[in-house]
Protein backbone atom coordinates (compact mmCIF):
# COMPACT_ATOMS: atom_id res chain seq x y z
CA UNK A 1 0.00 0.00 0.00
CA UNK A 2 2.90 2.35 0.79
CA UNK A 3 3.97 2.14 -2.88
CA UNK A 4 1.39 4.79 -3.79
CA UNK A 5 2.41 7.02 -0.90
CA UNK A 6 6.04 6.99 -2.06
CA UNK A 7 5.29 8.13 -5.62
CA UNK A 8 6.16 11.78 -6.07
CA UNK A 9 4.99 14.00 -8.87
CA UNK A 10 7.51 15.58 -11.24
CA UNK A 11 8.75 18.99 -10.14
CA UNK A 12 10.45 20.01 -13.38
CA UNK A 13 9.84 19.72 -17.07
CA UNK A 14 10.12 21.22 -20.53
CA UNK A 15 7.22 23.16 -22.00
CA UNK A 16 6.63 20.58 -24.74
CA UNK A 17 7.98 17.09 -25.30
CA UNK A 18 8.97 18.05 -28.84
CA UNK A 19 11.70 20.27 -27.39
CA UNK A 20 13.56 17.10 -26.41
CA UNK A 21 14.19 16.19 -30.04
CA UNK A 22 17.26 18.40 -30.79
CA UNK A 23 18.96 17.26 -27.58
CA UNK A 24 18.27 13.59 -28.31
CA UNK A 25 19.57 13.86 -31.88
CA UNK A 26 22.82 15.49 -30.76
CA UNK A 27 23.19 12.93 -27.98
CA UNK A 28 22.80 10.21 -30.62
CA UNK A 29 25.77 11.78 -32.44
CA UNK A 30 27.92 11.27 -29.35
CA UNK A 31 27.86 14.84 -28.06
CA UNK A 32 28.21 15.57 -24.36
CA UNK A 33 25.95 17.80 -22.28
CA UNK A 34 28.43 20.69 -22.67
CA UNK A 35 28.65 20.23 -26.45
CA UNK A 36 24.88 20.04 -26.80
CA UNK A 37 24.55 23.18 -24.70
CA UNK A 38 26.99 25.01 -26.98
CA UNK A 39 25.41 23.80 -30.24
CA UNK A 40 21.86 24.62 -29.19
CA UNK A 41 22.86 27.87 -27.47
CA UNK A 42 21.11 26.83 -24.27
CA UNK A 43 22.43 26.74 -20.72
CA UNK A 44 23.76 23.49 -19.28
CA UNK A 45 20.94 23.64 -16.75
CA UNK A 46 18.33 23.73 -19.54
CA UNK A 47 19.92 20.83 -21.41
CA UNK A 48 20.36 18.91 -18.18
CA UNK A 49 16.68 19.40 -17.43
CA UNK A 50 15.72 18.12 -20.88
CA UNK A 51 17.88 15.04 -20.40
CA UNK A 52 16.32 14.48 -16.97
CA UNK A 53 12.83 14.50 -18.51
CA UNK A 54 14.04 12.20 -21.31
CA UNK A 55 15.43 9.76 -18.74
CA UNK A 56 12.06 9.72 -16.99
CA UNK A 57 10.52 8.64 -20.29
CA UNK A 58 13.08 5.83 -20.71
CA UNK A 59 14.72 7.56 -23.69
CA UNK A 60 18.12 8.10 -22.07
CA UNK A 61 20.08 6.73 -19.14
CA UNK A 62 22.87 8.22 -17.05
CA UNK A 63 26.15 6.47 -16.25
CA UNK A 64 29.08 8.15 -14.49
CA UNK A 65 27.74 11.67 -15.14
CA UNK A 66 27.27 10.98 -18.85
CA UNK A 67 23.99 10.45 -20.67
CA UNK A 68 23.38 7.75 -23.28
CA UNK A 69 20.40 6.75 -25.37
CA UNK A 70 18.61 3.61 -24.20
CA UNK A 71 17.63 0.88 -26.66
CA UNK A 72 14.12 2.32 -26.48
CA UNK A 73 15.56 5.78 -27.20
CA UNK A 74 17.47 4.53 -30.24
CA UNK A 75 14.39 2.76 -31.60
CA UNK A 76 12.34 5.88 -30.91
CA UNK A 77 14.72 8.14 -32.90
CA UNK A 78 14.86 5.67 -35.79
CA UNK A 79 11.17 6.33 -36.42
CA UNK A 80 11.71 10.02 -37.17
CA UNK A 81 13.86 12.34 -39.26
CA UNK A 82 17.23 13.81 -38.32
CA UNK A 83 16.20 17.44 -38.73
CA UNK A 84 17.07 19.59 -35.72
CA UNK A 85 13.63 20.94 -34.84
CA UNK A 86 11.05 20.52 -32.10
CA UNK A 87 8.64 18.19 -33.88
CA UNK A 88 8.47 14.45 -33.32
CA UNK A 89 6.93 12.36 -36.06
CA UNK A 90 3.47 10.88 -35.61
CA UNK A 91 5.04 7.43 -35.32
CA UNK A 92 7.38 8.63 -32.57
CA UNK A 93 4.49 10.12 -30.62
CA UNK A 94 2.56 6.87 -30.96
CA UNK A 95 5.54 4.91 -29.61
CA UNK A 96 5.95 7.29 -26.68
CA UNK A 97 2.22 7.24 -25.95
CA UNK A 98 2.24 3.45 -25.90
CA UNK A 99 5.15 3.43 -23.45
CA UNK A 100 3.51 5.95 -21.11
CA UNK A 101 0.17 4.12 -21.20
CA UNK A 102 1.80 0.80 -20.37
CA UNK A 103 4.05 2.24 -17.64
CA UNK A 104 2.07 4.78 -15.57
CA UNK A 105 4.32 4.31 -12.52
CA UNK A 106 7.64 4.26 -14.38
CA UNK A 107 8.70 7.72 -13.18
CA UNK A 108 7.43 11.00 -11.71
CA UNK A 109 6.84 12.27 -15.26
CA UNK A 110 4.68 9.34 -16.41
CA UNK A 111 2.83 9.41 -13.09
CA UNK A 112 2.12 13.15 -13.38
CA UNK A 113 0.92 12.82 -16.97
CA UNK A 114 -1.56 10.22 -15.77
CA UNK A 115 -2.51 12.42 -12.82
CA UNK A 116 -3.61 15.27 -15.07
CA UNK A 117 -5.57 12.90 -17.33
CA UNK A 118 -7.27 11.39 -14.29
CA UNK A 119 -8.05 14.91 -13.01
CA UNK A 120 -9.91 15.67 -16.25
CA UNK A 121 -11.69 12.33 -15.97
CA UNK A 122 -12.89 13.03 -12.41
CA UNK A 123 -13.92 16.62 -13.09
CA UNK A 124 -15.73 15.67 -16.30
CA UNK A 125 -18.37 13.90 -14.20
CA UNK A 126 -19.73 17.27 -13.05
CA UNK A 127 -18.69 19.70 -15.81
CA UNK A 128 -17.52 18.85 -19.30
CA UNK A 129 -15.41 20.03 -21.00
CA UNK A 130 -13.11 20.93 -18.10
CA UNK A 131 -11.95 24.53 -17.74
CA UNK A 132 -8.24 25.21 -17.21
CA UNK A 133 -8.61 26.86 -13.81
CA UNK A 134 -10.83 24.04 -12.55
CA UNK A 135 -8.30 21.49 -13.76
CA UNK A 136 -5.40 23.42 -12.24
CA UNK A 137 -6.85 23.56 -8.74
CA UNK A 138 -7.89 19.91 -8.63
CA UNK A 139 -4.70 18.66 -10.33
CA UNK A 140 -2.36 20.49 -7.94
CA UNK A 141 -4.27 19.19 -4.92
CA UNK A 142 -4.45 15.63 -6.27
CA UNK A 143 -0.66 15.33 -6.65
CA UNK A 144 0.02 16.84 -3.23
CA UNK A 145 1.77 19.97 -4.48
CA UNK A 146 -0.51 22.66 -3.02
CA UNK A 147 2.06 23.54 -0.35
CA UNK A 148 5.01 23.31 -2.77
CA UNK A 149 3.60 25.25 -5.71
CA UNK A 150 1.96 28.01 -3.68
CA UNK A 151 2.18 30.83 -6.23
CA UNK A 152 -0.52 31.04 -8.89
CA UNK A 153 2.15 31.28 -11.58
CA UNK A 154 3.77 28.03 -10.43
CA UNK A 155 0.40 26.26 -10.44
CA UNK A 156 -0.44 27.62 -13.90
CA UNK A 157 2.97 26.61 -15.28
CA UNK A 158 2.81 23.05 -13.93
CA UNK A 159 -0.71 22.53 -15.25
CA UNK A 160 0.24 24.07 -18.60
CA UNK A 161 3.31 21.85 -18.98
CA UNK A 162 1.71 18.51 -18.11
CA UNK A 163 -1.49 19.23 -20.02
CA UNK A 164 0.77 19.96 -23.01
CA UNK A 165 2.40 16.55 -22.58
CA UNK A 166 -0.98 14.83 -22.41
CA UNK A 167 -2.18 16.69 -25.51
CA UNK A 168 1.00 15.90 -27.46
CA UNK A 169 0.50 12.23 -26.63
CA UNK A 170 -3.13 12.56 -27.80
CA UNK A 171 -4.49 11.57 -24.39
CA UNK A 172 -6.22 14.93 -23.94
CA UNK A 173 -7.50 17.54 -26.38
CA UNK A 174 -7.58 21.28 -25.68
CA UNK A 175 -9.94 23.76 -27.33
CA UNK A 176 -10.07 27.39 -26.15
CA UNK A 177 -8.76 26.58 -22.67
CA UNK A 178 -11.19 23.67 -22.29
CA UNK A 179 -9.98 20.09 -21.94
CA UNK A 180 -11.54 16.96 -23.39
CA UNK A 181 -10.71 13.30 -22.88
CA UNK A 182 -9.76 11.53 -26.10
CA UNK A 183 -10.59 7.85 -26.74
CA UNK A 184 -6.91 7.11 -26.00
CA UNK A 185 -7.19 9.09 -22.78
CA UNK A 186 -10.15 7.02 -21.62
CA UNK A 187 -8.23 3.85 -22.48
CA UNK A 188 -5.27 5.20 -20.49
CA UNK A 189 -7.46 5.69 -17.41
CA UNK A 190 -8.65 2.07 -17.66
CA UNK A 191 -5.04 0.90 -17.88
CA UNK A 192 -4.14 3.07 -14.88
CA UNK A 193 -6.89 1.48 -12.81
CA UNK A 194 -5.73 -1.97 -13.91
CA UNK A 195 -2.11 -1.23 -13.00
CA UNK A 196 -3.18 0.15 -9.61
CA UNK A 197 -5.04 -3.08 -8.91
CA UNK A 198 -1.99 -5.15 -9.89
CA UNK A 199 0.27 -3.08 -7.61
CA UNK A 200 -2.15 -3.47 -4.71
CA UNK A 201 -2.35 -7.22 -5.24
CA UNK A 202 1.46 -7.45 -5.37
CA UNK A 203 1.74 -5.46 -2.15
CA UNK A 204 -0.33 -8.09 -0.33
CA UNK A 205 2.09 -10.90 -1.18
Amino acid sequence: MSYFLKIESADSGVVRLGLLKPTLLLLANGESLVQISTNLKRSKKTIGNRLKVASRLNLVTKFQREYFLTDFGNNFLSEGDSIINDRFSQKQLEILTKFVMENPFFSPVTFTIFSIIESVFVLSKSNYPVLFHKLRDYFIESIGKASTWKQEKAKDTATYIFSNYACELQLLAKVRNHFYLTPLGIHAILLLQLNRSIKLIESQK
